[in-house]
This record gives structure tokens, C-alpha cells and sequence, in this order.
């Protein structure tokens, strides 16, 4: 058995090195910049369809979604209400559970999809995907009756959108909500001195989906005049945030520590409305409805940046929920998944409640839909802008089922498929200046006397749970997806456990 060493793990949620490199060229950034010079760094892959819930799940586990069972923030079929997702739909071990099998202490600090809370040998402050700080967000119970009395401003999250870009306000509420953090998260290291910390910071990610457009070189906005009158102010929220990782730093020397993102940004170069390009296909079918005609062709004949500028985001939210009354299951062959899966789902008898798609023709469905894709042209390069992949050839494991049957891999294109029907053209291209969307390249950052300095490239979110664990001197299980890194770790576990 090796040396128990404690470790940290420091979440920066939607942080990207495209977006970073300017803030740490201009100096703004010097405990990053200095981690970067000094340590171990480099892009860390996401998944294929890269969004806050499979990501940190696949952090947590060690695993793809295939088998930690989480894929988006919902499960919904067909004619049923949806079901919301939460740590007890995590099928697996989770990194802390490992921890406290030993005796280890672990202090776990707003990782999504963990609520509920669960017991463990520490303290848990549940994040992403808390219904609110009316419910019983920490283990123990009485410690959110103490973070609430000594920590009055505390909140659980910061929502975040398009529809808080108008203004600037957003900031102050993120400064805010990361100092309430920072301060307890430090008290309750000196108090608890654990093993184990992880804690996710959002503010990345909440400033770049309302202002991505301005901050990242990539955007035809960026030399805006709104970009040039506001970006000082925006990059304050960043500066803060690498005071706090100093803080956490300083707090621990000698400690391992490692710094990830479960996704990175780019700039959204339009949208892929999936259920018109199904429709298009003769495979998804509409109810005869005289309201569609007048609001969904009129919006359909907008082009995505006219409508995020136009149409209410109260509107839009109604189009969706138009959407999934709109279609005719009955003579419907497939259809969308919700947003965050990035996908297409076969309407197969047997499996969805109103399907017609007979077991014997699923294969030919899903080989239509592809080859369909496939043929789809972006007009600037010719290439296709959608790599089309069967479930299978992606992921794996006994929780395949709650993975759409095809996936939608946008990243060479920049487009993001929706959910919604809007009666126009399923390609809506953008003018490369209206919103920020998920990537696969996030960011890795690690520091500490068993890193080794150096920049390095191939590490995956599934790599993080098993280094993690050698890195403190544990076994790692045998089976998980991830590899161990010792070309990046100084780490003496060599086989894994049974």
C-alpha cells in the first residue's frame, strides 16, 4: 500500500484555455499563469456530447455514461412527465465513497448532481441541480442551519443565460456567491482538515453563457463596442477567481492539487433544429394544429440571431413545450432528445410508449437518419457539419438505455441541435457573434510535489477519479474507463485493484 497523501480537486466549471490565454497574456491571471509555468497542464476532453451533468458524473465515477447512467439533466419518453436526475440515478462508486471506505475525510463543495446528499466520512455541500436552499442540501443535515446563520448571502447557484447579457449586473451576484464560497470552503478546511477536497466553482461558466460573445477572440463580437465597454469589468470576475485558487493554495503547500473543467466554450455558429430535419425526412410527423401555422412558420422564417434577438425567452420556452404536444407520435418514426443530450431518439414499439418502429427495422432507421446527416453541407467549407454515431460506437455499459440511439456531434461546426420545432430550414446558420456553447476541450492544471511539470495532451474526464485515488495513495478499482497518467503523476500504483 502506498504513502495516504491528501489531495484537492478544484473544479472551474466551463473554464477554457481559449478564452484564459487572453487574460493570462495581459496578466491577469497570475496564479494560473504561474500553475501553467510550473506544473502540468493541458486539454482535458469532455465527453462526446459535453454538457454539466454526464461531464461531472464521469469525474466522479471514473466512467462513461454508458455506465454511470446520467446523460443530460432529464429522462423523459413520450407522453410521460419527465424525470428529473440526481445522485441517485449515478449507477457506480463515487470518488469520496472510495475515500471513506479507508477512513478518509473528503469535504465535497458544490459538484453537481449531487443532491441528495449522501452520507460519507465528512461533509457534503450538494451543487448544480439543488431544487433550491429550502431543501436539506448538506450531510450532515445541521450544517446547512450553520452555513445559512454564519453565512447569511450564501447561494446555492447563479442562474446564468442569454437573457442576463443585457446587463451587467450577473457579475456582482457571481462575486458575490464565489467570496461566500471561498470564505467557508476555507473555514471548513482549517476545521475539518480532510483527505479529500473537491469543490466546483461556477463562475467560468456563468459569465461565459451570457458573455462568451464578447470575451472570446473567436466571436465577431468581440471587438464590439459593447465588448470593449464591458470586458474590463467581466474580467474583474476572472481576477477574483485566481485570488481564491491562490487562497486555496497557499492554504495547502504541500498538497496535490488538481484543476479541471468539464467542458470548455466556443462560439455557437448557429443551430440545428432536429425535429424539422426529421420532419423533413417524412420520419416525424405533426398534429394538424391552425396556431402552429401562424407562430411556428413565422418563427421558422427567422434566421437563429434574429430570433434570440427577437422573440421573448418567454416565447421560446412556449415553442418547446408547442413542440412536444405538437408531434404526432403516432406517425412518427423518431425524434429529439432534449438539448443537453445532443441527439435523436427511434420511436421504437415496445420500448416508448406510443412507438411504431418494429425491433426489425430499427437498424434501418437509424442507417437512414445517418446517411441523411452525413449529407448535410456546411456552405463555407463543404465538409459535413454533423458526425452521426450509433449510441454503441461511443459509449458502453449496462446504462447504455439512457443514451439517445444516435448521437449529434456538432464540434467541427459549431452548431447545437434544439429540441423544438419551428416549421423553417432544420440549419440556422448564426453570425458567429450571438451566444457561447459547450466544447469538448476543457482545461487541466496540476500542481503539487507528485506532478510532473510539463505540458500534456490525450487525458479524458474518466482519467481524473483513478489518478485522484493513486495520487492519495489508494487502490483503484479495477474496470473503470479511466487510465492512470504516471507520465503526468509521480504515482506507485501500477495495477489496479479487484
Amino acid at each position: 500500500m502506498s504513502e495516504l497523501k491528501k489531495i484537492r480537486l478544484i473544479g472551474l466549471d466551463g473554464a477554457s484555455f481559449e478564452i484564459l490565454k487572453p487574460m493570462m497574456d495581459a496578466g491577469r491571471l497570475p496564479v494560473l499563469s504561474n500553475l501553467i509555468d510550473k506544473g502540468a497542464s493541458g486539454v482535458l476532453r469532455s465527453n462526446t456530447v459535453p454538457f454539466t451533468p454526464q461531464a461531472w458524473t464521469s469525474v466522479i465515477t471514473g466512467n462513461n455514461p454508458g455506465k454511470h447512467g446520467v446523460f443530460g439533466f432529464v429522462r423523459q419518453k413520450p407522453g410521460q412527465p419527465p424525470v428529473f436526475l440526481s445522485s441517485r440515478s449515478i449507477k457506480g462508486e463515487k470518488l469520496w465513497s472510495w475515500f471513506s471506505r479507508r477512513g478518509l475525510k473528503s469535504l465535497i463543495v458544490n459538484v453537481p448532481v449531487t443532491f441528495p446528499p449522501e452520507p460519507l466520512n465528512g461533509l457534503m455541500v450538494t451543487g448544480m441541480m439543488t431544487p433550491s436552499e429550502k431543501v436539506d442540501f448538506t450531510y450532515p443535515v445541521d450544517l446547512k442551519s450553520r452555513i445559512l446563520k454564519q453565512w447569511p448571502d450564501f447561494r446555492l447557484d447563479v442562474p446564468s443565460g442569454l437573457n442576463r447579457s443585457r446587463d451587467l449586473s450577473i457579475m456582482d451576484e457571481l462575486d458575490s456567491a464565489m467570496s461566500v464560497r471561498a470564505d467557508m470552503l476555507m473555514t471548513l478546511i482549517k476545521e475539518e482538515t480532510p483527505d479529500l477536497v473537491f469543490i466546483v466553482f461556477v463562475t467560468p461558466d456563468r459569465i461565459q453563457h451570457a458573455f462568451s460573445q464578447l470575451i472570446d477572440p473567436r466571436s465577431t463580437a468581440y471587438n464590439s463596442e459593447t465588448a470593449q465597454r464591458w470586458r474590463e469589468r467581466i474580467y474583474e470576475s476572472y481576477t477574483k477567481l485566481d485570488g481564491v485558487i491562490g487562497r486555496l493554495l497557499a492554504s495547502g503547500q504541500d498538497t496535490n492539487t488538481i484543476f479541471i473543467s468539464d467542458h470548455g466554450f466556443t462560439i455557437e455558429r448557429g443551430a440545428f433544429f432536429t425535429n424539422d430535419f426529421l420532419s423533413s425526412l417524412g420520419l416525424l410527423a405533426l398534429k394538424k394544429n391552425p396556431g402552429y401555422g401562424l407562430a411556428g412558420s413565422a418563427i421558422g422564417k427567422l434566421n437563429i440571431s434574429a430570433l434570440k434577438r427577437l422573440i421573448p425567452n418567454k416565447i421560446i420556452k412556449k415553442t418547446i413545450k408547442f413542440t412536444k404536444e405538437a408531434i404526432d407520435w403516432s406517425k412518427t418514426s423518431a425524434y429529439s432528445s432534449p438539448v443537453t443530450q445532443q441527439g435523436i431518439y427511434v420511436n421504437l414499439s415496445g420500448r416508448e410508449p406510443q412507438g411504431v418502429i418494429a425491433s426489425g427495422d430499427y437498424e434501418r432507421v437509424r442507417d437512414e437518419i445517418i446517411d441523411a446527416l452525413h449529407a448535410l453541407k456546411d456552405p463555407k467549407t463543404d465538409t459535413p457539419i454533423v458526425q452521426a454515431r450509433r449510441r454503441e460506437e461511443i459509449f458502453s455499459g449496462a446504462s447504455i438505455e439512457c443514451i439517445p440511439d444516435i448521437i449529434l456531434d456538432f464540434e467541427l461546426s459549431g452548431l447545437e441541435a434544439k429540441d423544438s420545432v419551428l416549421g423553417g430550414e432544420a440549419v440556422q446558420w448564426s453570425d458567429g457573434g450571438s451566444r457561447g456553447i459547450h466544447h469538448r476541450d476543457g482545461v487541466f492544471i496540476a500542481h503539487g510535489p507528485d506532478v510532473r511539470a510539463g505540458s500534456f495532451d490525450g487525458l479524458r474526464l474518466e482519467d481524473i477519479a483513478p489518478n485522484v485515488l493513486a495520487l492519495a495513495g489508494l487502490d483503484v478499482p479495477r474496470g473503470l474507463d479511466g487510465k492512470l497518467r504516471d507520465d503526468i503523476f509521480k504515482i506507485k500504483v501500477k495495477e489496479v485493484a479487484g
